[in-house]
């Protein structure tokens, strides 16, 4: 597991509220394909450059691979909302 620490440093500071926590398994879209995986950080807003970005998790996959940034709009449900 990689500490708050490196999660801040690599991907800004937590976001102050959020629906989903780290820890919590989500499942999301990605490329069209339905994904789940485990939330490791939530990333409040921020600017990049002359972009905004809004909030995003950090998600581990479930299937293991590279960590990706999952926007609140492409979540679907906690995985226990989708099983029950």
């Amino acid at each position: 597991m990689m500490s708050p620490h490196y999660l801040r440093s690599m991907y800004g500071p937590a976001a102050a509220f959020s629906e989903y926590q780290p820890g919590d398994v989500i499942s999301y879209l990605e490329q069209g394909h339905e994904r789940s995986g485990t939330i490791l950080w939530v990333c409040a807003p921020r600017a990049l450059g002359n972009r905004y970005l809004g909030m995003t998790f950090v998600v581990q996959s479930l299937s293991g691979g590279r960590l990706a940034q999952v926007s609140p709009a492409t979540v679907l449900a906690a995985a226990e909302e989708a099983m029950g």
